[in-house]
């Protein structure tokens, strides 16, 4: 639809001349204009808003403007945040920190007297939690002796989970594990994660070691609690309700 060309001046000076009948017929021609430009622009509109979800689109025409999901909750009407009754968890001090930072006070703050070689009265505490930034490193030394009598060399025994020259802790391997079977990130994850955190090359084959490390530990567990499920219960024989486990 192409609008009609609107008036210029020099028309709308001549209608004004011929009086009111021809000025009203003059306002009524851009009224329809107006109205005909509206129903346009509506369906232009109305075209634009339909997706899969209020038409018969298919959903792969709604291209990169997917409509967003609509949550199936319902309003409590309670406001956010903490409700009445419910227990907070406020951060409380620690009886023994980790590291132990002093501040020392040099001068008086109201007389301005030197303060350095004054005993200190107490000290007021302020705790912040944090996270390691760095892996820990402990080393194993065995002590290597010879005996005064025969000259012979004996070594004292590591650890018995200590068996590599270089090898990762328990903890570690756990850690890893942790993020890859219970959160279920894939391997190359948290072998990322270890590598941003800490500053630590992990191979993810160390990951693979570590995850079957952990499933024969617990594999007899497992198989005891499958046992305990199989077996029947002995109260069921003895209740005309049948067993409520």
């Amino acid at each position: 639809m192409t609008p009609s060309p609107l008036p210029t001046d020099e028309q709308v000076r001549a209608s004004y001349q011929q009086g009111e009948q021809t000025v009203l017929v003059l306002v009524n021609g851009l009224v329809a204009v107006i109205r005909a430009l509206e129903a346009r622009v509506q369906a232009l509109e109305d075209q634009l808003a339909k997706n899969s979800q209020n038409s018969s689109k298919p959903p792969s025409s709604d291209g990169f403007k997917k409509p967003q999901p609509h949550s199936l909750r319902t309003s409590s009407g309670k406001p956010r945040g903490g409700q009445p009754g419910h227990p907070g968890q406020t951060l409380e001090q620690v009886a023994k920190s980790t590291h132990t930072e002093i501040h020392s006070v040099a001068q008086c703050h109201h007389f301005q007297a030197s303060l350095k070689e004054v005993p200190v009265q107490e000290y007021a505490k302020r705790q912040v939690l944090d996270l390691p930034v760095q892996i820990e490193v402990t080393e194993h030394q065995a002590e290597i002796k010879r005996c005064p009598h025969c000259g012979e060399l004996t070594r004292a025994e590591f650890p018995r989970e200590v068996t590599q020259p270089v090898q990762f802790a328990v903890t570690l391997k756990a850690q890893m594990v942790y993020l890859n079977q219970y959160h279920l990130i894939p391997l190359a994850r948290p072998v990322q994660i270890l590598d941003d955190l800490y500053g630590q090359s992990v191979s993810e084959g160390t990951l693979v070691e570590a995850n079957a490390s952990v499933a024969a530990q617990v594999t007899p567990m497992n198989e005891r609690v499958k046992e305990h499920n199989d077996a029947p219960c002995p109260r069921r024989a003895f209740r005309r309700d049948g067993c409520p486990c």
